[in-house]
């Protein structure tokens, strides 16, 4: 999966100033938008603050500007009507990788807050959930998630929080929900950052 790698962090931001280079936006100059953050949330805005101070380092004519919601119904209101460029918020996750997924992903997904519209997605979400063999399921979302990573990338994971879990012993099936369906997010719209067509 991709991620940040201490022992090619040099050559990733050389190849992220190249890449920024030739798409006309030398240094960042004409890349601008706003990070919405959920209400109350200090470690997301924490978060948004550091991502802008590392991006200025790389990118010093980028502009981008850190916005706390004034309160709940002023952030929900933004973030269910897709009036945002780039957020910072946590949700909790669905029960299944299916459930989540197609929560967030489908089309019609109730938290599709991206707006991702893509019809072979949609019709591995939907086989998924009907899908009544575990093997099954299984392959077709081994395939959903590496066609997402690889292909599809709707979105930017910029953080997961550390999560520890700690449950009664006499509490059974909890590891079925643990791992990366059980994280909360922080994502960005890379066509609405100006970065992708």
């Amino acid at each position: 999966m991709p991620g940040f790698n201490p022992k090619t962090k040099d050559k990733d931001i050389a190849d992220a100033v190249k890449m920024m280079t030739a798409s006309g936006r030398e240094g960042g100059k004409d890349v601008a938008y706003e990070i919405l953050v959920s209400f109350g949330s200090i470690p997301y805005r924490e978060n948004a603050l550091r991502m802008q101070a590392q991006m200025l380092k790389v990118f010093p004519q980028i502009k981008i500007t850190v916005k706390p919601a004034t309160d709940q119904a002023s952030f929900s209101k933004f973030q269910s009507g897709r009036d945002f460029q780039a957020i910072a918020y946590t949700v909790g996750p669905g029960s299944a990788a299916s459930i989540e997924a197609h929560t967030h992903f489908h089309t019609k997904g109730s938290r599709n807050y991206q707006s991702f519209s893509n019809a072979e997605n949609d019709a591995m979400l939907e086989k998924g959930i009907a899908a009544l063999k575990l093997e099954e399921r299984k392959q077709i979302f081994e395939t959903w998630q590496t066609k997402f990573m690889d292909e599809w990338m709707p979105i930017w994971f910029l953080h997961t929080p550390p999560v520890a879990a700690f449950v009664q012993p006499e509490i059974a099936g909890y590891d079925a929900v643990v791992g990366p369906w059980s994280q909360w997010w922080e994502f960005y719209r890379a066509g609405d950052l100006g970065l992708v067509g």
